[in-house]
Parts: C-alpha cells; structure tokens; sequence
C-alpha cells in the first residue's frame, strides 16, 4: 500500500511530535479502565484506532509515564491526528508524487531527496501509514471492517456521526472546484467475441508483450508455414531451451569471417576516475577487436557481389554520362588499380602512368614526328584510359594515354627568348644541356598505337630543387651522369610560369613505384585473372552512447568498384575496428595496419576452380574536417594555416577571391613530405615546434603514413561536403534566421509551420527548428531543401514576423545586388532571404548529386556557382551582424565585453527553442560548428554577437569551398567523398549497443556484424565450394522463407526492433491479390476506405455509380496501360478504394528488388491514354475485377494531370526558378503507367495580396496551384 508523504518543516520534530502523541493516548486508556466495552460509546477494543486498519500503533510506547509526555500531546486527539496526517497527504497528491514506498520495498523518487524523509526517516514511520481511500482491488481488506461491532457503529475519524459510506469528505480540498468543461471522449474499442485459436492468441500475446516488429513477425510466419511439417516435429522437440545456445549453435556452423584481437593501452586522462579504479596499477589495456581485412577481400571476391564490381582500366565517357569512380582520374593515374589491363608499346612493353615514353602525336603534319622516321615527341605519362566516348579518337574501346610533353630546357629558352619578360621565374642563366621540363599545359591525349617505347634513358626526377628545406640526402645536380636526363622544373605556358617540380602534384602511379617498384607491380599484375579492388577508407570518432567525451575510433572500408546505389547500401560497408574509448588513435592504426597491409600486397585465391589474384588497395580516405586535418598530418582547422591543401592564413580565409590558380599557395606532398622530415631531424622538441608552426604541421607523424605509404597526403584527402555544406554553412543559415530573423511570434508560428508544410515525398518529418541543434547530417539537408520554399510561401504572407532591424540591415547590405536587379523588381527583404537560400541549395545538389549536370563539370563554372552562395552567405552574416549591433546601441546593451551564461560540454546539455539557439551562437567554437555531433566548447563570451557573426565569415568551411574543384577534377564527382553512407552506420552502432550487456559493446557489435556479414556472403556463393551443403540450405531458406533474410538480401542491415516499422490497424488493412504485371511485382493495396470516407468523398461502390465518362475512361486504361480490352457497361461490379499502393520493381543487373509506395494527394509522372507524360496529383486508388468473381484485381488510380499557361511570368517563379502548374480535370490510369520516381511539388494559395501561402496535407487542394521543386535531392 502506498506511502505518499510531503516534508513539512523539520521531519524529525514531525516524528518526535506523533511518538509522543502515541504515547499519551496510550496511557490515557489505561486510565480509563481495562477490558472490552468498558469505555464511553463502545470505546476499547471496537475503537477504529485499535483496529487492525489502525493509523496508530500504540504498542512500542507502552510503559510511558505522565510526566514523560510532552506538555503539546496532554490534548491528544486522534481525529486531529488523522486529519492531520491526511492533510498532509492531500497537498503532497495535489502537487506530486514525491515519493512511493511499494509493497516489495521499491523506492521511487520523483522530487529532489533533500526534500522528503530518507530511508532511516522512514523506517521511523512505519507504523503510521495512510489508507488510500480508493484501495486497489488486490488490497487484503476484510468485508468486515466497516460493519456494526458491540458498543455502537463505527465512527470514522473525521465525520460527525457520519456513515461511513461516505468517503468523499476525506477528499474534500479548500482549492477552488474543477468547474471546466471535460472536452474528452471515450476511444472506441472494437471487440470480437469470437474465440481466437490457441496459436493465434498465443502468438498475439507473444508479440505485444515483447514488441515484435511487423518485419519480425513475417518472418516468423513464413517460417511456422513453410518450416512447421510433420517431418519437423521432432526438431522443434530438441530445439535448446536458451536463445543463447539456439544463437550459439547457428555461429558455431558458419564460416564467420576471421576477428583478431590485441591488447592496446589506454590514456589515463581520457577515462573517467572510476573506470581508473577498477585498473590495478599501470597503464590500463583494453582488447581491440578487428576484422581481418584479407579474408573479407577474400570473401567479397568469392561472392555475386564481384559481377556488380568494375575491373579494369579507367574509362573516358561523355560529358553527358553518368559518373562513377572509374570515370576520374584518381582511377586513370594509377597502376594498381588496372586489374592488369595494360597500355604497351608498340615493342610490346608495359606502359605504366608515370614512365616516359617517345610517341607520335595525332597533330596533321607536326613538324616534330612526321619530320623523319627517327624524330619522335618525348613526355611522361599522366592517365591511362580506355576510350568509350561516343566520338573517340580513334575506335570505341581503344586504350589512349595523356602525357605531358618533356623538352630540353635549352630548347625551350630559346624559343620563349623573345617573351621571357612575360614569364615568371624565367631562367637566364646558363642550365645543364640534360636537363628537361614537363609542359604542365600542353597534356595530349595519345592513342596506344602511338607510343614507340620507354625513354632509352634514365630520368631522374629531382624534388629538392626550390623546396623550403634543405634535407642530407639532397642529391645535387653535378652528380647526375651527363648521359641521364633529369628534371626539376615545369613550365605552364597558359600562366607564363616556371616552378619547381616539387611543387606539382605526383601522379598516384609514381608513389607506388616508389613504394613497390615498377617490377613487383608488374609481375603482380600480369598474373590470370586479376581483380583490383580500390577501397575508401573511413575514419571518425563518434559517441557510441551518444556522448562525445565517451567517443571511439570507427574506421571502414567502402568499395569503390560499385556503383553509387551499391555502394551506399549498410552491408557494403565493411567496419574494420571500433577502437575503444580511451584508446589512442595510432595505438589502433598500428594494430590493424598488418591487416590493411595484407590487402594492399594481395592475395592468391581459388576462384571457383580457376586461380586468381586480388590487388586490394585505398583509392582515398574519407572523414570531416578535423579528421582529414588529422589524417594528412596537419593542424586542427582553426590553426593560423588550418588549411591541408594550401597555405592560406586567418587573415586570408574568408577571401573568396585569395589566389588558387597561379599554384602558388598550393600545398603539395612532396613538399610537405620534406617538411616534414627535415622537422623531424630536429635535436630537440623547441625546433620541431617551430618548424611545425611555420608550414602548419602536426607535431606527431600519423601512423596512416607507414600503413598506406603510397598515397599522396593532400589529393587522397579530399574535402567532405556533408559536414562543410549541411552541417556547416546550411546550419549557420538556420541558426541566424531563428536568432536574428524572425521575432519570438515569428519562430513560434515559424515551428507550428514546420510541422505542417508538405515534404519530399518518402522523407521522415524534421524536427522542430527548436531542435536544429541536434538535427542530424540529413535533416540539415533536407531542410536545405524546404526552407526556400517554406520562405516563399508563408513567410511572404506574414512579413510581420521578421526583425525591424533585419528588414532595415539586409537592405542596406545587399544594396549594390538589388540596383542590379541580381534578386527581381523591387525586393523586400523575403525576396533577399529566399534568393539565399536558392543558393545555398543549389550548392548543396551540386557537391551531393551523382548526376553532376553537363554545365558544371566545367570547373570554372563550377567554381562561379560555389563562390556565389558563399558571397550571398557572407553579405547574410554582414547583415545579421548589422542588425544587432544598431539593435544593441539602440537599446544600450551591454559593453562588447560582457559575461554571458556559458554552455556545459556536449550538445545534450543544450536547451531547445530559439533562447538556447541564440545562447549556442554566441559561445559555438569556431571549429566545431560544421559537426552536429561535437559538443559545444565552454568558453566565456568575451566577444558580442555582431562580433560573431562577422567572424562565421571567414570559417573554415568558407575557405574549403575553393577546392571543390579540386575534388572535381580529381574524382570527377565532388559527392564521391560523402561521408553520409559511414556515418549512417554510426547510427546502426547507437541502436544495436542497447541489445548488448554493455560489458564490451565493441566486441559485442563486431560479432553481431560477423554473423550478418557470413549470412550474406553464403547466399551469395562466397563458401559454394567449400561448403555446398550449407549454402544449399540458407539459399533454399531465403527462397521459402524471404521476409526471414529480407534487410541482408537488400544490403540495408536493420537491427530488429530498431527500423520503427509502422504499425497498420488489422480492420483498416487489406492486401489483396494483384494481377501481376512484367514491371510491377508483387502489388499491394493496404489501407481500405471505410464506408463512411468513401461516403464522405463522394466514392462510387459499383459500376454503375460511375458516370459515362468515368466508364469510359476506365475502359481506356484497360485497353492503354494492361492491354486488355474490356467493356465497362456500368453492371454492380464492386470497386474497392484504397489509402495507398506499393510494388516492387526489380534491377535485372543486380538482382536488387526497390519497393515504392503511392499515396492520395502524392505526385507522379504518368502515361495518358494518348500516351504522353505528365505530372499529376494522385486523388484517389481503386481496384477493380473485369470479370465478376475473379480474385485478382487491377489497380487504377483517380489522377488529376498539371499544366502550364505558355505565359513565362506566370509559369515560373522568379524568385526560387520553379515551374509552376494548375489542376486539370482528373482522369483514370492503370498502375503501369505510373513512373516509379518520386515527384516533389507544393500546392499554394494566393492571397488578396497575390502572396502565397502553401496548402498542407489537412486542407482543401482542390483550386490550389502547385510549384513543382524538380532539384535532384536523390542525397537525402
């Protein structure tokens, strides 16, 4: 029975006070006589305080003498008492719970313990419990307890002579009565008396008490139907009894892919102190758990996977065409990543990027090689490629080569003599006549036919020349034969400018000849049956539980062979380690470097039956900002050079205009190789300090560069777009509009809104902007997406809500665009914002997409566009920052100087809504802001808000913007590094570490990830030929039981109870048998309209209700789009309507099956009985039987086609660059002739003010218009 007390006072007095009120009353009865009925009114034994239901217990204060009792109890009453006590409960009910004492002893608190009794205060007051009035039914209390005993009727304390049945005096409260209306109502619940079978209602039980998932529970279906035979009965007799042991005997079958283990230290001041007391002295270890990285190559070769991968050389194709990794020239500049696909010479000699080589030109009467049968051109070449281009140079398929031209020095001053003032660093003195120059500029492209051979001679390639340090083993140039040639120098003739060698990028092919030799290379690669598997290597520390200061190292490997779609699935991401907290990182690296090792040095496998070799390699590392800073061997981002890939400074960085083109601040990995080496050569630590403050190194040499040494340390760390573009500039811009451009009205409307507005269809709700501080990688960029529109259509209605301050600041910013009509005719300060944020998404789709359009893969337009957003984010924070400064002076805020309340580390100590998000922009580190997951620095506010804004101008994740070009050009897409695919495998950690026992949760989830990566490798043949039995079984498995392999088959890996299936009421669901057609598999109709709905939408049931031109449209898509021709002659043929519709199409290539779902009031591109394609709205879904009594059904759909007026003002919005449509009158199409793409629009409303205002999901659509947002968002 319950206990609820509230502290009044001093507790302890409270006690004393009742004790000795015990006391008192106890030695009044015995003044009054002993012996039953002896009493006044029946007083003794039939008193209710001397029952068993008593509040007092009189008996621990026997004995006590007159004089012992306290001058306050000697006018004891025990209807006072009771009152009293009950009173006490009364207010502590009213107010909270603060305290429950269970009947099992269970202490559950609700207040702060210093304000209620503690356990020895209880243990006290034992003996003075209060009844509930309402007792549970479970309660032991007697029927007997109220009834009429010898002496008179029981008097309950509290009443005058009142029948105790009438307990609500005891409730009755001095607070004002409860005189509002109750505007509840009962919830339905529909019951069905029919007696379920034993197995259903068993199974029922089973799955709601234990929260099985719908995914769940299909599979165990399929399994009962297809596994539960009479053959089988005695199987389900031995099953074990445990699901350990049932989960233990499965692993113990397969063929789990090799984990190893090593012991490595942890630092001490990285754990928490009690983590340091359970460590007997010494460094504490921890196991780090790994995958041995040889037998998942091993594994991944063996399986079906390797027919979706590409082997070869790289590929040249059309501007037009689709980009992959084997389009770039990271894929092209390499050697091992050719699967032995050479280019020779015509002597038959292997021809590797980097060699130099004589060729012939493809130049008509070149005066050079068509001078005479011994005159050839010399050059080296840079990228190999097979020709696929629709007008190749020579035949489709043909293997050409781009080489930089060589030519003597000497040779090449003459003929500049005349214009050698125009060109930087020109050499007049005298030069060695065996020394050369690469022609930067000049790159040719040259078919494989034309290349003669090897240079007979030895080049020598001389780094030293012009280097910022001097290094021991510098050959000099007097030591090199005269019959060699060497190079230290390039010209490019298009920026008239001589620059040393080191100072250019090294092709990839040349630092693994370097590391592997050119021979090893090819004798490698010259082997049957060669398979080159570049791989993208991810490192990140992320928050397991979602702490950061409690953070491990996750490191992956991505294939770089599949294509996108492949690639992104979960399973095709392989975790190598989860380094433990505390670890430190290169303790780590080193341990699973023999791994990555073995890979990158191959390994000879049996190919199911024919010998093969496996050249495993990195093709480049992917990672944040601070973790890329960390891989290259650079400083953190907010260093005086934070930046890896050139030399810039704080001063310079947010100049959008600083100097990338001469390649004069480029960074460069030769360069800093020798940098960093001659640091290294340093005596003691004050000099290395000060070389690495000069060039902006890291003090400590990362590990990566002894695992992967073949790897150039700049172009292999490519600039990630997730964190600088959605988790950086795009967070910034949302955080300012709450801060600094709505009022509190406004972001109040501004969050209602959100909830509202209509999203890309298949996306999840965003948060509310309350919470932008804790959206994820997507949600940024998914609001990206919404915000232009969300601005235009609602925010141009309800201009009130923005900053007076604002209005005035923006405009006088963005003066100089508005005179040049850059944001239309007469803006106001929404046109401004909304042109921002177009921007800044077009941005985002252009660094996200793997489509990059034809325009932009020019990189000087590229560049344009990248540079325009950040200028218009720039102006942004001038014009916030203007704001609140005259807002500031206006109201004589404080001094720039002034304390602010500081934010505790970690981004879960942050409150929500726009106070907190005004708070964090006030303190956020410079550095961290691009990543949602690091928490907040505490550091004191020394610096006003206008401050602030101003210096988010030049962050880091302005300044990278410049080199996305760079990434271009290197990987041909700049969305290649996106690091959202890894860091959505973070999340699967966070969910999958609740099912483990915390003990070791990386041990845990590897073993987990063992057992799904095996799985899958066996239903793909990876062990047929060393375990056909077990293959054969998990393969028949899969196809009796599909629901049972289904997120492993998929490759998106979903732990259970973690995909949040969502669960569909049984009267309200109905899957139906669909007539199968060939593009369309398995159909399926949900959602069945009930009478009242269908009623409500003026739904035909029958045939007959449909008018003549709904029959006849109806036949017509019988006959256009199932090619069938049947008559509707308006009979009593029943039509079912449905709340949604969902296929599955299946890629033919990959096997892999997509599964789509339609719904009323989505949009889509479909076919019309003329058969042309248009965007419709879906109004609404029916199935239909041409034949009475047929089970299979079609599937039609009500849709209402969209058209344009021909008028250009009218058909696009000039402020976002959208197309705009209207309704037409709806009409009737099959289900084929639906596209399966995924239509974005937005229906509005103008108002009187010719503003708009968009229509959401609850309202009417029917005379709305629609902008249709056709941005490619395939990144979210």
């Amino acid at each position: 029975m319950a206990l609820r007390i509230r502290r009044r006072g001093n507790r302890l007095a409270i006690i004393a006070q009742i004790q000795a009120q015990a006391a008192a009353r106890a030695r009044a009865r015995e003044a009054a006589g002993e012996g039953e009925g002896e009493g006044d009114n029946g007083a003794g034994p039939s008193d209710p305080m001397s029952m068993d239901n008593s509040l007092i217990d009189i008996s621990a204060n026997a004995g006590l003498d007159d004089e012992d009792i306290p001058d306050f109890a000697t006018d004891f009453d025990d209807v006072e008492l009771t009152e009293q006590l009950q009173h006490m409960r009364d207010e502590a009910s009213l107010l909270f719970d603060p305290l429950e004492v269970t009947s099992e002893g269970n202490v559950i608190e609700t207040a702060q313990d210093g304000d209620f009794p503690d356990i020895e205060e209880l243990q006290q007051l034992a003996d003075f419990q209060i009844i509930d009035e309402d007792p549970p039914e479970d309660d032991d209390i007697s029927d007997g307890d109220n009834e009429e005993i010898e002496g008179g009727p029981v008097v309950e304390p509290g009443f005058d002579g009142g029948s105790a049945e009438e307990p609500e005096t005891l409730l009755a409260s001095s607070r004002k009565p409860w005189d509002d209306e109750d505007k509840s109502e009962p919830i339905p619940h529909r019951r069905n008396f029919n007696l379920l079978p034993d197995l259903h209602m068993a199974l029922a039980t089973w799955t709601q008490l234990n929260g099985i998932t719908n995914s769940a529970y299909r599979g165990l279906k399929e399994i009962l139907q297809s596994q539960v035979t009479a053959d089988t009965l005695d199987d389900i007799a031995t099953l074990p009894v445990t699901v350990h042991t049932l989960k233990n005997t499965m692993k113990r079958r397969l063929p789990l892919i090799e984990m190893r283990k090593a012991s490595i230290p942890l630092r001490a001041e990285k754990l928490s102190t009690a983590r340091l007391s359970r460590k007997q002295g010494g460094v504490p270890n921890q196991d780090l758990y790994y995958f041995n990285c040889v037998e998942y190559l091993k594994a991944l070769i063996l399986s079906k996977i390797k027919d979706d991968m590409y082997f070869g050389l790289a590929l040249l194709v059309d501007d037009k065409d689709k980009i992959h990794p084997w389009h770039s020239r990271a894929w092209a500049s390499s050697a091992r990543s050719t699967s032995g696909q050479f280019a020779r010479g015509r002597d038959g000699e292997v021809i590797l990027p980097s060699d130099f080589v004589v060729y012939e030109c493809h130049v008509v009467n070149c005066p050079t090689c068509h001078r005479g049968e011994t005159t050839y051109h010399h050059g080296r070449v840079v990228e190999v490629w097979r020709d696929q281009r629709s007008e190749p140079l020579t035949v489709q398929g043909e293997v050409i080569l781009r080489i930089e031209p060589i030519v003597r020095l000497n040779y090449i001053k003459g003929a500049l003599a005349d214009i050698a003032d125009d060109f930087e660093n020109f050499m007049l003195e005298d030069t060695p006549d065996n020394e050369y120059v690469l022609l930067e500029s000049q790159g040719m492209i040259v078919a494989q036919d034309h290349v003669q051979c090897l240079v007979p001679v030895k080049v020598h390639i001389d780094n030293s020349y012009g280097s910022s340090v001097d290094l021991p083993d510098d050959t000099p140039v007097s030591d090199i034969p005269a019959y060699d040639w060497f190079i230290r120098r390039k010209v490019n003739t298009a920026l008239k400018r001589f620059f040393p060698i080191v100072q250019s990028d090294p092709i990839r092919a040349e630092l693994e000849v370097e590391e592997f030799t050119r021979e090893a290379i090819i004798k490698s690669l010259s082997r049957e049956n060669v398979y080159s598997v570049p791989f993208i290597l991810f490192a990140d520390g992320f928050g397991l539980y979602r702490t950061m200061h409690k953070s491990i190292m996750g490191i992956y490997l991505g294939i770089a062979s599949l294509k996108r779609a492949d690639r992104l699935r979960q399973m095709n991401v392989m975790p190598v380690t989860l380094g433990p907290h505390g670890s430190n990182d290169d303790d780590v690296w080193k341990q699973i470097g023999h791994s990555l090792r073995g890979v990158e040095n191959g390994l000879e496998v049996d190919l199911h039956g024919q010998p093969a070799f496996i050249y495993g390699h990195v093709l480049f590392l992917s990672g944040d900002f601070p973790q890329q800073q960390e891989n290259s061997g650079f400083r953190r981002p907010t260093a005086k050079q934070g930046c890896r890939m050139c030399d810039v400074t704080l001063t310079d960085r947010g100049n959008l205009d600083f100097d990338l083109t001469s390649g004069r601040h480029h960074r460069h990995h030769h360069e800093i190789m020798r940098q960093r080496a001659s640091m290294n050569l340093k005596p003691n630590k004050a000099q290395k300090e000060r070389v690495a403050n000069m060039f902006g190194l890291a003090m400590d040499t990362p590990m990566l560069f002894n695992i992967i040494p073949a790897l150039d340390v700049i172009r292999t760390r490519p600039a990630d777009v997730a964190h600088s573009e959605l988790g950086g500039i795009t967070k910034m811009i949302h955080l300012l509009i709450i801060d600094q451009v709505l009022t509190p009205t406004g972001n109040t409307a501004y969050a209602k809104v959100m909830r509202l507005f209509p999203l890309h269809p298949g996306w999840p709700r965003i948060q509310s902007p309350h919470h932008v501080l804790q959206y994820s990688l997507t949600e940024h960029g998914r609001w990206a997406v919404v915000a232009p529109i969300l601005f235009r259509t609602w925010l141009k209605a309800n201009s009130n809500y923005v900053k007076l301050s604002f209005r005035r600041a923006i405009k006088e910013v963005f003066a100089r665009g508005i005179r040049r009509g850059e944001f239309g005719e007469d803006p106001d300060e929404i046109d401004i914002l909304v042109k921002i944020l177009v921007s800044n998404v077009s941005t985002v789709i252009l660094l996200t997409t793997d489509n990059l359009p034809v325009q932009y893969r020019d990189t000087g337009r590229f560049n344009e566009q990248v540079k325009q957003s950040r200028r218009l984010f720039q102006l942004f924070c001038e014009a916030t920052s203007t704001a609140v400064s005259r807002r500031s002076q206006s109201r004589s805020a404080e001094p720039v100087g002034s304390m602010l309340p500081t934010v505790a580390s970690g981004t879960e100590a942050i409150e929500s809504g726009p106070a907190a998000v005004s708070a964090a922009i006030a303190i956020q580190s410079v550095e961290e802001i691009e990543d949602p997951q690091v928490g907040l620095e505490p550091v004191e506010m020394t610096t006003a808000k206008s401050t602030k804004y101003k210096l988010w101008m030049s962050r880091p994740n302005v300044h990278i913007g410049l080199h996305y070009q760079e990434v271009l050009e290197e990987y041909g897409l700049p969305s290649l590094p996106n690091v959202i695919v890894f860091e959505i495998k973070h999340k699967l950690w966070k969910k999958m570490v609740y099912t483990t026992n915390h003990r070791a949760p990386e041990k845990d989830l590897f073993a987990w990830e063992n057992v799904a990566q095996t799985l899958r490798f066996v239903l793909l043949n990876s062990f047929a030929d060393t375990d056909r039995e077990l293959t054969n079984q998990l393969q028949n498995l899969n196809s009796t039981t599909p629901s049972l392999f289904a997120s492993i088959t998929r490759g998106q890996l979903v732990p259970g109870g973690a995909n949040g299936d969502d669960e569909v009421d049984d009267d309200e669901a109905g899957i139906v048998l669909v007539a199968r057609h060939e593009s369309y598999i398995e159909v399926g109709l949900t959602a069945q309209l009930r009478p009242e709905t269908r009623q409500k939408l003026g739904l035909a049931t029958r045939e007959k209700d449909f008018s003549p031109m709904y029959r006849r449209m109806l036949t017509s898509a019988y006959a256009n789009h199932y090619s069938r021709q049947v008559t509707i002659m308006g009979t009593g043929q029943r039509l079912k309507w449905w709340g949604s519709v969902t296929w599955s199409t299946k890629n033919e290539l990959t096997g892999m099956t997509n599964r789509v779902t339609k719904r009323p009031n989505q949009h889509v591109r479909c076919r019309t009985e003329e058969n042309n394609t248009v965007y419709g709205r879906i109004d609404h879904i029916f199935s239909h039987a041409a034949v009475y009594g047929d089970e299979r059904v079609r599937v039609f759909l009500v849709v209402s086609p969209v058209s344009q007026t021909g008028i250009a003002e009218d058909d696009v919005d000039q402020a976002t660059g959208l197309d705009i449509y209207s309704l037409q009158d709806p009409i009737i199409v099959g289900l084929p002739a639906l596209s399966q793409e995924n239509v974005y629009m937005v229906p509005f409303k103008p108002d009187a003010n010719h503003n708009w205002m968009f229509v959401s999901d609850f309202e009417d659509r029917s005379d709305c218009r629609l902008l249709h947002v056709n941005w490619n968002v395939g990144f979210m």
